[in-house]
């Protein structure tokens, strides 16, 4: 019986050092929650501007010279390359013209050469010489401007592109800078949007294009893809408003679009975020629900680290408007907050993410 009071004495004082020292706690549950990420906001208000797309790249075709087109084999909505032969003039005057100045170089040229070696000689007037050189310059300059206008007898194209209009029909006689063609490039596309004075006022003055992409976040989207909405950035702004509209066009560049068939002259409608004066002035909203109180009566929201445990983050709160609660400090965008379960949660506490 000694032996056996002995153990059970041992076991309880062992029990009573290890009760007066460190608590043992069963390991924290793992908490489900649902979380947002802060700054995206699907309840930020919108402005809705009516565009029109057109190509980034669109140029005037039209040829040098004057002739009649005796070949226009290219149509409408046909795509080409660089270098491409578009259209042709009846050259048959260029190459006689040619001939002839060819003709007369090399009359020149053969005079130069003769006279050159009689003022060597010292039989001839520096002046007579001076004019001979003179004749052959003319002559080579005229060649080359006949040369040029043969080849001016080829339309080619100067970029990779479309057809986008045909305006003279084949066998016509053109003058020269008549346009011919309405090419364009629709790899890149813009879209023209009007805006009045009155939401133009409200912008941060000497705003970059980039700053303005960043703060108002527009995008396109298109009665034919009810679907889908193209981002955009903006590429140009008017600061002279349209004499009879007094609004100001403005052009944005649409963002992979290649996979969508878009084209020039297609209505679109353009939306961004609401115009407010400086992007220092944006601030996170979130929903109010993510935002308590702790034991000081300071607001707090739960912050989910990478390792997907609670992190109390005191916060400074602004405007509540629309069930969504500006945080002015202790926030930044893109971090996880707890939307459900904030009561439940503490330091430290694992969480897994509800759908």
């Amino acid at each position: 019986m000694k032996p056996t009071y002995f153990l059970s004495s041992l076991f309880i004082i062992s029990f009573l050092c290890v009760s007066c020292g460190d608590k043992i706690t069963p390991q924290d549950p793992i908490r489900p929650i649902k979380a947002i990420v802060a700054g995206e906001d699907a309840q930020m208000s919108h402005m809705e501007f009516t565009g029109v797309v057109q190509s980034a790249t669109q140029s005037e075709s039209s040829f040098e010279v004057s002739g009649k087109i005796v070949k226009l084999d290219i149509k409408e909505g046909d795509e080409f390359k660089k270098g491409d032969i578009l259209a042709q003039l009846d050259d048959s005057d260029y190459q006689s013209n040619l001939k002839r100045e060819n003709a007369k170089f090399k009359a020149a040229e053969e005079d130069f050469k003769r006279k050159q070696d009689l003022f060597k000689k010292g039989v001839l007037e520096k002046i007579k010489y001076e004019q001979a050189e003179q004749q052959i310059d003319v002559a080579k300059a005229n060649l080359e401007k006949t040369q040029k206008a043969l080849n001016d007898c080829m339309l080619k194209a100067s970029f990779d592109g479309q057809v986008g209009k045909i305006l003279v029909n084949n066998f016509t006689n053109i003058q020269a800078k008549q346009t011919i063609f309405i090419l364009q490039d629709n790899s890149s596309l813009e879209v023209v949007i009007d805006v009045p004075e009155s939401v133009i006022i409200k912008g941060k003055n000497k705003m970059t294009k980039e700053e303005a992409t960043e703060l108002l976040n527009p995008f396109v989207m298109f009665n034919g893809l009810p679907n889908k909405h193209f981002p955009a950035r903006f590429s140009e702004f008017a600061t002279t408003p349209d004499k009879d509209t007094r609004t100001y066009p403005i052009t944005l560049t649409i963002i992979d679009s290649l996979d969508a068939k878009i084209l020039p002259g297609m209505s679109s409608k353009v939306l961004m975020n609401e115009f407010i004066r400086d992007i220092n002035e944006r601030q996170i909203r979130v929903p109010s629900q993510c935002v308590i109180s702790d034991e000081n009566k300071a607001f707090m929201v739960w912050v989910i680290d990478k390792e997907q445990k609670a992190k109390k983050r005191l916060v400074q709160t602004g405007k509540l408007q629309d069930g969504m609660i500006e945080i002015t400090d202790g926030l930044n965008k893109g971090e996880m907050v707890a939307l459900s379960g904030v009561h439940k949660l503490r330091e430290n506490m694992p969480v897994t993410f509800l759908k």
